[in-house]
């Protein structure tokens, strides 16, 4: 069967790499005291697009229980009135997570990941046996990736037939563990709470009113009946069930960048300590792309207040540059600019837009040339002499006869 390009069927075996509560995880890295002092803290957000748009629940700390991702703030201070409120910069948990994916990318040397829900990654496993050995081996290395890229996290990992099973596997490991479906799907599943349902916060509150606690409850049901009730999410949820994940699997396009960020041990308002810790990470972002032979067209500079709120401050260059110098100059000058919303607390540089160094361009347009040459050089020899130049092509290198490896032809062609 063919499938279109650019997705992959979603059997599997597929693993699941889970970091739940991500927003916490990765707010925990920037504040250890989150997990040090177990601070009650509920993170809050836009329900979606717009700024009409009303505040949600989005995460909280893991130790807290009763609460489901949707819910109003108000249902949420409810149910834990003494926990913080913070309203997240979901877009700085969203590169932390791309820097997850990424080194994922980097360990199975191949693009076959998928970037879900923040949090939620996936991997095609299929034939990476032959690279790691055993799933024991596969598991440790993707674990090592994760706390490599976000060091201290929880990361749990399932192994399953599809998306959706390998993810009920990952949510039941343990920190630091992984689990396996071996079973009969759909018995696994069974007795998972519908909560677990990747639907609306409205819609599993109407499976409780009917009902429907576990996914076991909703499995015995006619997937007409459910489709019914619920429409289109109906028929979904009841596939789920049962142990089929009718979504497919997208590898994640990869998008070269280089980011770089330094936490500063003393939030300062000071120019000089902004300045030089800005100096600091554009010299590390530019070692790297120095090392990678590449050149950049745009430059995004993050800076993020104690109170942790962000100002991106963008450039960009008429001509992609490698000179660190130029572009530390460049930022300087919107520096002198930007009115600071608090003391400082993270600089962090992204380079995008990446582009190979002029040299290699021009080192590829002389071997274009350099063809050319030839080939109008054979031309006029034909004319002259009237005799046609071969070339030897490669056919099949493996061939018992000699005169059957390769083949004469002209050149040009």
């Amino acid at each position: 069967m063919e499938h279109q390009a650019g997705w992959l069927p979603a059997t599997g075996p597929i693993a699941c790499v889970l970091l739940p509560h991500f927003l916490w995880q990765a707010e925990a890295v920037r504040r250890p005291e989150l997990r040090k002092r177990q601070i009650p803290v509920l993170f809050t957000g836009p329900s979606g697009p717009g700024v009409n748009q009303g505040f949600v629940l989005l995460d909280w700390s893991p130790w807290l229980n009763g609460l489901v991702k949707g819910m109003s703030v108000d249902q949420a201070v409810a149910v834990h009135g003494n926990a913080e409120l913070v309203r997240v910069d979901v877009s700085l948990a969203e590169r932390a997570f791309e820097d997850v994916v990424a080194s994922l990318k980097d360990t199975v040397i191949s693009d076959a990941v998928e970037a879900g829900v923040i949090g939620e990654a996936y991997v095609s496993i299929r034939g990476l046996e032959q690279t790691f050995g055993t799933d024991a081996q596969l598991v440790c290395a993707l674990a090592a990736a994760v706390t490599g890229s976000l060091p201290g996290s929880d990361v749990r990992i399932g192994l399953g037939p599809n998306k959706w099973v390998s993810y009920i596997a990952a949510r039941q490991s343990r920190q630091g563990s992984a689990r396996k479906v071996i079973s009969d799907p759909v018995k696994f599943l069974s007795c998972v709470p519908v909560d677990v349902f990747p639907v609306s916060y409205e819609l599993i509150a109407q499976l409780h009113t009917f009902g429907l606690e576990a996914l076991g409850d909703v499995a015995a049901l006619q997937s007409g009946a459910m489709a019914a009730q619920f429409g289109p999410e109906g028929s979904f949820i009841w596939a789920l069930a049962n142990g089929i994940d009718p979504r497919p699997f997208l590898p994640s396009v990869r998008i070269e960048r280089i980011s770089r960020q330094m936490w500063l041990e003393h939030p300062s308002v000071e120019a000089g300590a902004l300045h030089a810790a800005v100096e600091l990470v554009l010299a590390q972002a530019f070692a790297e792309l120095t090392a990678r032979r590449m050149h950049v067209r745009r430059l995004e500079m993050e800076v993020t207040s104690a109170g942790q709120v962000s100002q991106v401050v963008p450039i960009s260059f008429h001509s992609p540059t490698g000179n660190s110098a130029r572009a530390l100059e460049r930022v300087k000058s919107k520096l002198g600019s930007l009115h600071l919303l608090g003391p400082i607390a993270c600089v962090r540089v992204t380079l995008s837009e990446l582009a190979r160094e002029a040299g290699d361009q021009k080192s590829l347009l002389k071997d274009v040339r350099q063809q050319e040459h030839v080939r109008e050089v054979a031309k006029q020899i034909k004319a002259t002499l009237g005799a046609e130049i071969f070339q030897s092509r490669e056919v099949e290198p493996s061939a018992r006869i000699p005169e059957l490896r390769d083949l004469l032809v002209p050149l040009g062609r």
